[in-house]
């Protein structure tokens, strides 16, 4: 079996290269592989056995989520759950910065963030409201005046590194 983590490299250049192998697969592991609580979307030639197929998110599992998904949005989950990370880290690290000068302990701080992480994420996709009625959840919004042009940054700056990293 070969698996590929490479983006840009489609199956059928893969195939071509190891003409005789059949067992084929593309995989996008994330940061979150590291701790075991990954997103590694994964996708397979058409001529992969079955078998493999339907063993291979089992025993990768361990890592984390193993969805299955079509070969045409790879480089998609790429800029979203491979490099996704990379988009929060920075403010995360900031907001703990900022939780420890405000007197929070670091354990304080960490679990604050995780978990307003993990309800922010419920509420935005889980609770039956539109984005306006979970915005207005929250009355004060002391980054709002700099809402759009973080906006405009995300769809410049990762559109264009998506039109980078997608086959022609």
């Amino acid at each position: 079996m070969i698996i590929s983590l490479a983006p840009k490299i489609i199956l059928d250049k893969i195939k071509n290269i190891f003409p005789g192998m059949s067992n084929l697969t593309r995989m996008n592991p994330n940061a979150g592989t590291y701790m075991n609580k990954g997103y590694n979307p994964v996708c397979f030639a058409n001529v992969t056995d079955k078998s493999v197929i339907s063993e291979f998110p089992e025993a990768f599992q361990k890592l984390g989520q193993v969805p299955v998904v079509r070969e045409s949005q790879i480089e998609a989950y790429a800029m979203i759950s491979a490099m996704g990370h990379t988009y929060f880290w920075y403010q995360l690290q900031q907001l703990r910065e900022l939780g420890l000068s405000f007197g929070l302990s670091e354990l304080e701080a960490n679990e604050t963030i995780s978990a307003m992480l993990k309800g922010t994420t419920e509420t935005l996709f889980n609770s039956g409201l539109n984005y306006e009625q979970v915005v207005d959840l929250v009355p004060v919004k002391p980054m709002a005046e700099h809402e759009n042009t973080i906006r405009e940054y995300y769809k410049t700056c990762l559109n264009a590194f998506y039109e980078r990293i997608k086959p022609a």
